[in-house]
């Protein structure tokens, strides 16, 4: 069975398993990693802080199901777990959960008097989302940034201690 139809029916397992516990399904890798195959299951709640004792049980009930239906014809180790606070903002859940909040933005924007792109990296306040677009206030100099989310290389909360 190819890999993309094995992670669908492992993420159509576990998602019936989280959403009692009110927890989301962030990502799911399945690869192998030396001479085993891990399988990585990362989950949060949508206002985050998932806990360690929280994974382990979820670990256990996932694992259980996963046995029982018997999809991957091999060993592999089940690891879930959070994403960590740094995770990567990829959907509009993700930068809705930290609007109003820092981000770090590398994106590629269009070259107006060209038909290129040029390179943006920023820190600054999220101040909307929609489906098309963020508009980010840079930190340094308070200029509004509109950028485009099919043009975003990488976004993530930027964490400051």
């Amino acid at each position: 069975m190819e890999n993309e139809e094995v992670l669908k029916q492992i993420k159509q397992v576990v998602e019936p398993i989280l959403q009692p516990h009110g927890v989301e399904m962030i990502e799911v890798i399945f690869h192998p990693k030396g001479r085993e195959w891990r399988l990585q299951i990362f989950v949060d709640k949508p206002e985050g802080g998932i806990t360690v004792s929280e994974c382990a049980q979820l670990n256990q009930r996932i694992g259980d199901s996963l046995d029982r239906v018997d999809l991957i014809g091999h060993q592999y180790v089940l690891e879930v777990c959070s994403p960590g606070l740094d995770r990567g903002l990829k959907t509009i859940r993700d930068f809705e959960r930290v609007k109003g909040r820092l981000i770090r933005v590398s994106a590629k924007l269009a070259q107006e008097a060209a038909n290129e792109f040029v390179p943006l990296d920023l820190v600054g306040i999220l101040l909307e989302v929609n489906d098309d677009c963020i508009k980010v206030e840079e930190e340094e100099n308070k200029k509004l940034w509109e950028i485009k989310r099919d043009h975003i290389i990488k976004a993530m909360r930027e964490i400051r201690f």
